[in-house]
Formats: C-alpha cells, sequence, structure tokens
C-alpha cells in the first residue's frame, strides 16, 4: 500500500518504489554535503534548496529521473538519511531538532533585522506554504506596507509611549481614532 516506507509519494496521486531511485554512496555523501553546509549555516534547509542546490552542483546526478518532483526526492532522502536528519514537511533539520513552518516565519523574523514581503513571499514559495503572519507579527513589527522590523530592535521607549497615552488618554480609554495627534508620542525611527 501506499502507506508503506517502500513507497514514495512523487505529487498527488502518484507514488513510486523507491528502489527505482538507486543513488550511488558517492551521490548519498555529497547530497548529504549539501544538507549538512546549510545546516551549519542555518538550522534548516528545505526540500527545494536541497533539490535546486544538487542540480546546480551535480547536474547529472537527478537526470536519470527525470519524473522525480521535489516532493519525491524528499521522500527518498527521508529514507536514506533516516536517523540522521529529521524531515518535517518540506523541512530538514538535524536528528532531533525538528522545526515547524510556523517556527521557520517565526525565526525569520526574529533574526532579520529588516526584511520585506517580497522577502516573505520568497521564502513562502521555498517551502510550498503560506506566509505564517501570526508568527511574523509576533515577532516582528510591519512599519509600512513592504516593510518589517524584528521586535529585538526595540524602537520604543516604553515610558515615554506610556505617558503620551496618558495624556491622550485621560479617562483610562478611548478609541483609536480618539488618539491625536500622534505627535505627541516619541520618534521611534519610523512613521
Amino acid at each position: 500500500g501506499t502507506g508503506s516506507s517502500e513507497f514514495v509519494n512523487n505529487k498527488r496521486g502518484e507514488y513510486f518504489h523507491i528502489s527505482i531511485v538507486d543513488l550511488s554512496k558517492y551521490e548519498i555523501d555529497k547530497i548529504k554535503t549539501v544538507i549538512e553546509n546549510e545546516l551549519n549555516k542555518k538550522n534548516f534547509i528545505s526540500s527545494a534548496e536541497v533539490w535546486n542546490n544538487v542540480n546546480k552542483k551535480y547536474p547529472s546526478m537527478l537526470e536519470p529521473y527525470p519524473y522525480l518532483t521535489t516532493l519525491g526526492l524528499r521522500g527518498v532522502l527521508a529514507s536514506v538519511f533516516k536517523g540522521k536528519f529529521s524531515f518535517n514537511g518540506p523541512i530538514i533539520t538535524r536528528c532531533g531538532e525538528e522545526l515547524s513552518l510556523s517556527d521557520v516565519f517565526a525565526n525569520f523574523a526574529r533574526n532579520n533585522h529588516h526584511f520585506t514581503l517580497e522577502q516573505l513571499n520568497e521564502l513562502k514559495n521555498e517551502l510550498g506554504s503560506v506566509i505564517y503572519f501570526e508568527d511574523i507579527y509576533s515577532n516582528s513589527i510591519r512599519i509600512n506596507e513592504d516593510e518589517f522590523i524584528a521586535f529585538a530592535d526595540n524602537i520604543f521607549d516604553v515610558e515615554k509611549v506610556d505617558t503620551a497615552i496618558d495624556v491622550l488618554c485621560p479617562e483610562g480609554f478611548t478609541s483609536i481614532t480618539g488618539i491625536f495627534p500622534f505627535s505627541g508620542f516619541p520618534y521611534c525611527g519610523y512613521s
């Protein structure tokens, strides 16, 4: 059945027996190096990155398998590297260091001082995912339509912001439209 580890999902409704992708020890070692090099730079690599890196560095390696998709290669590698790397959806990590797509987006927002919506779209496409905006907003601030900054930059003077709110909101509450003028707030470096 298709639930067996001998069969690999290649795309919706298409499976193949793992034995038809016959990688040599040399090829497996090269793929392992590709994965480890990326894991040394960051704590994960996507299946798409493995595919792209292998095709770029060793173009003839995947030529014998024209039917093979990124998902299919991921399934083969999950079998070949079982116990060496962890495979969670399109994300490959060191064994025991599993990351979810949500974790990847949270880490991206946390670890990038300044990033754009275009960069989030690139990450989304690379992972074959959606953008996990909840995790982005939990770790960054959107400063305009296209740009975000990490919370770690600590751009707000909390005491001065609280003082401005006390002045603009003397009764303890008001609507957002009741907070005017915004010039009463301390400058944070962004409009």
